[in-house]
């Protein structure tokens, strides 16, 4: 049984392909963990890639979480980027699917399969094509066959695949807590979800040490406290942005009932 770990987006959209062009069809299930906390329009692009799925002859599964919001509210903050506190990935994805993979394979016989590219970043030029018995996969082994495949290689699969590359990453986490300016523009457009997180920062509060608990860390852009200063900044020209003069912390753009106790 072949575990094959799909956010949908271009690389394990290509690794699926790969994966029906190497492997035995009967032998393949594509898990789309569905963190809760995807970007609205998602839910087309894993419906596509689901039918596609189910139409070369593969099993498609979707596992389910508490959603981002509920873990912050759970955790008491936010996941910290590149950090062990980033537990956003373990608890809305990892879990769960180690979950249903102790279901489908109690006696850890099965093998997974990620679509992780060594040319994809800085972070995972050095990333190991394989890993013997994978502790955030259940014991299991976890296997990387695209792992020296670069852009164009990638984009030869999902042409047979028959997918145009998409111009962004995933959208399964919308923003992630490590969206770069880029995915922060892109969050303009959706108010609904920049409110959504601006309530939960307010929800929040404040640390003992009086640091408020918001979603992206001040230091990482140019002092912006909070969803709506951040978005302020990502919009802003490169080195334009100067984070408010007058010392508060503007969550909303009326912080009337914001408690720092």
């Amino acid at each position: 049984m072949n575990f094959i770990f799909s956010s949908c987006g271009n690389d394990s959209v290509a690794l699926i392909q790969w994966m029906a062009e190497n492997k035995p069809l009967d032998q393949n299930i594509v898990v789309y963990s569905d963190t809760g906390w995807a970007a609205p329009f998602w839910i087309d692009r894993v419906n596509r890639v689901k039918k596609w799925v189910n139409d070369i002859g593969l099993s498609f599964i979707r596992t389910e979480s508490e959603g981002m919001i509920d873990l912050v509210r759970r955790k008491k903050g936010w996941p910290m980027p590149a950090s062990p506190m980033q537990f956003c990935t373990d608890e809305l994805k990892a879990k769960p699917a180690r979950e249903l993979m102790l279901k489908l394979d109690p006696e850890l016989k099965g093998k997974c399969f990620t679509g992780v590219r060594r040319e994809e970043s800085q972070n995972r030029k050095n990333a190991p094509a394989y890993i013997e018995q994978s502790e955030r996969h259940g014991g299991r082994d976890l296997y990387s066959p695209l792992i020296e495949y670069t852009e164009s290689d990638r984009n030869e699969l999902l042409s047979r695949a028959s997918f145009e590359p998409l111009p962004h990453n995933s959208m399964e986490c919308f923003p992630c807590v490590c969206a770069n300016r880029e995915d922060l523009r892109m969050l303009v457009n959706y108010q609904d979800r920049v409110q959504e997180i601006a309530d939960a920062e307010k929800e929040m509060g404040f640390t003992k040490n009086g640091k408020p608990r918001v979603m992206f860390r001040p230091y990482r852009h140019m002092g912006a406290i909070g969803i709506h200063e951040v978005l302020e900044w990502a919009t802003a020209n490169k080195g334009k942005y100067f984070q408010p003069s007058d010392g508060q912390i503007n969550f909303e753009s009326c912080t009337s009932g914001f408690c720092s106790t």
